[in-house]
């Protein structure tokens, strides 16, 4: 997408089941990618929020985020409960269990590095090793609480 006319253009799909979703239900890319960048700065579960707001495509970035104000009261639109779902593209599915503070940090830390957040908080991957071998690659100085005040 081209950066001009937004604030903070651009966003890493890094769940494409939920991307597979809201496509299935007839959004367009645009589109979808504002509402899963508004699903994950909402603390909505891109997964079953996209299943929630698959059967109504929209197009008006504010009718998106109203649908995702929406989504926040929903039960079946939360964080992950380690619950298995009745539903899922690829048949029923167990989120990873974790906090919503340990889901926060696994998608900061997967945005900055690249890599998809489910992985991180399912493979055991240990994100300060990651930031310190980036960090040397790069130059740079970068741990958990760096990449928090980039958010």
């Amino acid at each position: 997408m081209e950066p001009e006319g937004v604030e903070e253009p651009g966003m890493l799909v890094a769940d494409a089941p939920a991307a597979l979703w809201l496509k299935s239900g007839g959004w367009d890319a645009e589109p979808a990618c504002r509402a899963l960048e508004a699903m994950a700065r909402a603390g909505v579960d891109l997964l079953r929020g996209a299943r929630e707001l698959s059967a109504n495509p929209l197009d008006d970035p504010s009718a998106i985020s109203a649908a995702v104000r929406e989504l926040k009261g929903s039960e079946h639109a939360g964080w992950p409960s380690g619950e298995p779902l009745e539903y899922g593209l690829f048949g029923p599915w167990v989120p990873p269990l974790g906090s919503q503070d340990e889901w926060l940090a696994a998608n900061r830390a997967g945005y900055v590095l690249g890599i998809c957040p489910t992985l991180i908080m399912t493979g055991g991957i240990d994100t300060a090793a990651l930031f310190q071998l980036c960090g040397s690659a790069a130059g740079l100085e970068m741990d958990s609480s760096s990449v928090d005040g980039m958010f």
